[in-house]
């Protein structure tokens, strides 16, 4: 009997095959945490905007000396579309959002955007306050919603949208 060294083509096929299989699911894992890497740095980014925005208009808002009339004219009442503040300095700041480009950003009258480009409030903001009957200072509602990416051009998986509330009461001066 003669001895053959080396291996059979079946035992071939079945290492390449198996080699294979190893390598598409070692790819789709990379896939995947590369996605889903992605999808978590603009979750993130999204929050850490929408916290920096609602920080800044609660510090104002605690900080205020009055309500004053909003863009609409109106001072205090539910569901509106910007907020008039009187501040220490008796300058007046009002909040309401703008169309910059491509994006709705939430920003004051000083000029100040508190909502990075790249980034769409695509609800509100809203101003909900109420006005105790008593001399008790009133207490503002904010919400909105801030989204990164665009329904229709971006992919579904890049796009974020995360809602935001909060509610400040003036304090008593």
């Amino acid at each position: 009997m003669k001895h053959q060294d080396g291996y059979t083509l079946i035992e071939l096929i079945v290492v390449v095959a198996i080699t294979i299989l190893l390598l598409v699911t070692v790819i789709s894992m990379f896939y995947t945490a590369f996605v889903s890497g992605g999808k978590t740095t603009a979750t993130e980014a999204v929050k850490e905007a929408g916290q920096y925005a609602m920080s800044q208009m609660e510090f104002f808002i605690e900080n205020a000396h009055r309500l004053v009339p909003n863009a609409d004219a109106t001072t205090c009442a539910v569901g509106m579309s910007s907020l008039g503040l009187q501040n220490q300095d008796l300058g007046t700041t009002i909040f309401q959002s703008e169309t910059v480009g491509n994006d709705v950003r939430l920003a004051s009258n000083s000029g100040t955007y508190l909502t990075p480009s790249g980034m769409s409030v695509t609800s509100g903001p809203t101003f909900s306050c109420t006005q105790p009957a008593d001399s008790s200072p009133a207490t503002i509602t904010i919400s909105f919603t801030l989204q990164k990416g665009v329904v229709g051009v971006d992919k579904a998986r890049d796009i974020v949208t995360i809602p935001f509330q909060s509610q400040v009461t003036l304090r008593n001066y």
